[in-house]
């Protein structure tokens, strides 16, 4: 998750929480399509900062997202999901982002649902359960694929 969060800024983290966006589906998203809208209403250094991220993130975050889904395939779902909570990610983030954990406490209980929402979709998608879709131009649920 401290990957993740690196590159987020407090006010694209508001950003993203007022509009219900999640960050590996806007990630996915933003490779393909730039975020518009935010880049109409960010000052310059920040829409350049979040443009950075969207060029960078096809070189370096989908191999991070790969490794990612890589090391989890290691343990059970079970194991993955009872580890990444709100909980660990708010903990965690008090000593590694403390600004985001802010905003998180800022924004009360949408940011609360947002936690709990991008908590899951970490899951999701390290587990394999949660993929790419260029048709449907949003992550799509899956069952994943049974071991033999």
């Amino acid at each position: 998750m401290d990957g993740i969060f690196k590159v987020v800024s407090p006010k694209y983290l508001r950003w993203l929480i007022d509009n219900s966006y999640l960050l590996i589906e806007s990630t996915f998203y933003a490779i393909r399509h730039p975020p518009q809208e935010f880049y109409d209403t960010a000052d310059p250094e920040e829409a350049r900062k979040v443009e950075r991220v969207r060029v960078m993130g096809e070189k370096i975050g989908l191999p991070l997202f790969g490794m990612l889904r890589y090391v989890c395939a290691q343990f059970p779902y079970e194991a993955v999901e009872g580890k990444v909570t709100p909980e660990w990610v708010r903990k965690r983030g008090k000593l590694k982002f403390p600004e985001l954990v802010k905003v998180w406490e800022d924004t009360g209980e949408a940011g609360e649902k947002w936690l709990k929402a991008q908590c899951r979709e970490v899951i999701l998608f390290a587990t394999g359960r949660l993929l790419w879709s260029d048709q449907a131009m949003r992550m799509v649920a899956v069952r994943p694929a049974v071991r033999r």
